[in-house]
């Protein structure tokens, strides 16, 4: 039987252009033009052509070096079948890296507002017609950045008097700390409260802090606190506070830099525990010796580890480690299993721990961080880990 072999004849696009100086626009000869894979040459007048391109989506290069300096133009073409193109113009400029675009970011503005309401209980003074009471408006502001202040303290002000009766006073701070994703503000509440002889007394009755509120970008917080004081008698103050994570000050980092390039270090060891009652424990101590690089280009790196004790127990770490948003802090996180079964590839998870915090940047010789992370099979198999990490400059 024959067979029948036919062609195909690619339709080839001509292409031209021509290659000039960017600080003086003249024309330059002799530079190498380059297309698809195939060289050229300008003539003269800075002149170049390409006598058949298939079509496609390519860039277009243009290179000479004048006077030791090396001199590139680069530039994104799609080459179209049947179509005139206009000549492309290439203006040569020393070859340099181009910075990517600057970051930017917001500080996070927390604006506090609510009302406050404090009672002297005077029920132990029959003759002073009753209790006191003290009521107004709460408000403040805190503001957190990634990059030079990630928490800030305040003392909530306030439209009337905190003291009442010249004998209760109190007050209200509150903490604002700025999250690892740089965005979410975590907000803890203070209140204290001191009851003696003048507003100016410094006996202090009650230190309570309330739980801790995370608050998400954009997103509203309303919490209520109180005051007992037991201690002296029926004193109390209540308050009620609203607040929204809002954009503060818009933050314009600088391009890349040295620094911003970063090589997090992970050393230290696990060791693990196969119980093997009545017999004896397989023991076992590996090292680990990890390593995570990251720069504003490629901002995320990961990583694995694991080892297996009398082909039973085994351990398995994994590793992300996260440029924060301020170019030169890496969030690092780990996290530990525990595995028990028949053979070492088992998937049968026993236990889990993990431990996350954001490394501040080396200067040269500083302390790691020590990351503890304890897992365990109901006491019976389990693993230690413990691994020094450190934020240096690549």
């Amino acid at each position: 039987m024959a067979v029948r072999l036919s062609s195909v004849r690619l339709s080839l696009v001509p292409v031209v252009g021509s290659v000039t100086r960017c600080d003086t626009g003249f024309p330059v000869d002799g530079a190498l033009v380059t297309l698809a894979g195939i060289e050229a040459g300008s003539n003269g007048a800075g002149e170049f052509s390409f006598e058949g391109v298939q079509a496609g989506h390519y860039e277009l290069r243009a290179e000479k070096v004048i006077d030791g300096e090396l001199l590139v133009a680069e530039l994104e073409v799609e080459v179209e079948a049947d179509v005139d193109h206009d000549p492309y113009e290439l203006c040569l400029a020393p070859d340099e890296d181009i910075p990517p675009p600057t970051l930017e970011i917001f500080t996070r503005k927390l604006e506090f507002n609510g009302t406050f309401r404090t009672v002297d209980d005077d029920s132990d003074i029959p003759t002073d017609g009753g209790d006191d009471t003290g009521e107004g408006n709460l408000f403040g502001t805190c503001e957190v950045s990634p990059v030079n202040q990630r928490s800030q303290t305040i003392t909530l002000q306030s439209s009337a008097s905190q003291c009442v009766d010249d004998e209760v006073r109190v007050q209200y701070d509150v903490t604002c700390v700025l999250l690892a994703d740089n965005q979410t503000v975590q907000v803890t509440i203070r209140g204290r409260m001191w009851e003696g002889a003048g507003c100016g007394n410094e006996d202090l009755d009650t230190d309570e802090s309330h739980d801790a509120i995370d608050t998400p970008a954009g997103e509203e917080s309303t919490t209520g606190v109180h005051l007992g004081n037991d201690d002296e008698g029926g004193d109390t103050s209540d308050i009620t506070l609203t607040w929204t994570n809002a954009d503060g000050v818009l933050i314009e980092l600088p391009n890349v830099t040295p620094e911003n390039r970063r090589d997090v270090i992970l050393a230290g060891e696990v060791s693990i525990t196969d119980d093997d009652a009545p017999d004896s424990d397989e023991q076992g101590t590996f090292l680990v010796s990890e390593r995570c690089l990251v720069d504003p280009f490629d901002r995320v790196d990961s990583f694995g580890w694991n080892a297996c004790v009398d082909d039973e127990v085994r351990v398995e770490l994994r590793g992300r480690c996260e440029l924060a948003r301020d170019n030169v802090g890496v969030n690092v996180k780990i996290e530990a299993f525990l595995f028990e079964g028949s053979t070492c590839v088992t998937d049968e998870q026993e236990d889990s721990a993990s431990n996350e915090e954001i490394m501040a940047p080396c200067g040269g010789s500083c302390l790691p961080s020590s990351f503890a992370l304890d897992v365990d099979n109901r006491g019976t198999d389990k693993a230690s880990i413990r691994i020094d990490v450190s934020n240096n400059q690549q």
